[in-house]
């Protein structure tokens, strides 16, 4: 307990520019922070969207080849009654 220096993660040389931009207003605070939330979700989506796909690879509805599926139309051919 001989140490009263208290130790930071971020150094204050980045929490400083960053509280005089971002924190020192509860406006810009909040809308700093709804823009990491958009940001963060619109990632998280993408990245978990791709894995599924790749995972699920033509058992989904956009992955099937329809065209296998159709139906060849035959033509009966009607036979004339002499």
């Amino acid at each position: 307990m001989g140490s009263s220096r208290h130790m930071t993660i971020i150094p204050k040389e980045v929490l400083k520019p960053w509280y005089q931009m971002i924190g020192k207003n509860n406006t810009t605070y909040m809308a700093f922070i709804f823009g990491g939330v958009v940001v963060s979700e619109f990632i998280f989506g993408t990245v978990t969207e791709g894995m599924w796909n790749s995972a699920n690879h033509g058992k989904l509805y956009a992955s099937v080849d329809w065209s296998q599926f159709d139906e060849e139309e035959e033509e009966e051919e009607e036979e004339e009654e002499e």
